[in-house]
């Protein structure tokens, strides 16, 4: 599965009412979604009866059905619409996934103990267009309904030491990622980054950022949120 986004896609159908949508044929200078992605790939769509519209997240579950998998906004409050006419189906990039953005932060030091994987604990938002993270959770990265993809690039800080190796990863729904995992020796305060590349997510799961540091003692994260954060991009 992929998310794909084409050109000059458009197509009638034969549905009313708030199930998936049965595609009838291409809409005269158009073509289908069949023709432009493949079965089983996510695509963003707007549908439209005449006054009722739709902006979603769709999924081309066969050739001729596009089912409706997340409503980002529409005529009915932003809610699945129940379409009283068969409406017509374009392919569309929803102005949510255009600001699907965040930047977390942590704002004051943070003691990690030597020899002992920690997540990042962040305690404030630049912005969270999507609503990724709340204090609620707060060394989670959350993957909010309507998106299929995901990125993120972690930024930390350690305090001048020069004991030991220091090591960033990322962790996914708990269990740690290796991809992307960074290892230094610090000999002095030290800067690390990682980033982990588009990734297929669903709904509810979650990210963090573990490090760990072998200086012998308690070492600090440096404080001020330009050392440490956490970029997040969604599509």
């Amino acid at each position: 599965m992929a998310h794909s986004l084409a050109d000059r896609v458009k197509e009638t159908t034969s549905t009313t009412g708030t199930g998936s949508l049965t595609l009838t044929g291409a809409a005269s200078g158009f073509r289908t979604f069949a023709s432009a992605m493949t079965v089983g790939d996510t695509t963003g769509y707007c549908a439209v009866d005449g006054t009722s519209w739709e902006v979603g997240l769709g999924t081309l579950s066969a050739s001729t059905t596009l089912a409706r998998t997340a409503v980002h906004a529409s005529s009915n409050a932003g809610a699945l619409v129940n379409f009283a006419a068969a409406p017509s189906v374009f392919c569309v990039e929803p102005a949510r996934h255009l600001n699907a953005r965040a930047y977390i932060e942590r704002s004051t030091t943070q003691s990690i103990t030597s020899s002992t994987p920690t997540m990042v604990t962040w305690s404030t938002q630049t912005y969270n267009y999507v609503s990724v993270w709340s204090g609620g959770a707060a060394t989670r990265i959350t993957v909010p309904a309507g998106f299929t993809e995901m990125k993120l690039s972690a930024f930390i800080t350690w305090a001048s030491n020069s004991t030991g190796n220091r090591t960033i990863k990322f962790a996914k729904n708990g269990t740690v990622l290796w991809e992307g995992a960074n290892v230094r020796v610090a000999a002095v305060e030290s800067a690390m980054q990682a980033v982990y590349g588009w990734t297929d997510v669903v709904a509810g799961d979650y990210f963090e950022i573990e490090v760990t540091q072998t200086s012998g003692g308690a070492l600090n994260l440096v404080a001020a949120t330009s050392n440490a954060h956490v970029r997040v991009e969604l599509r």
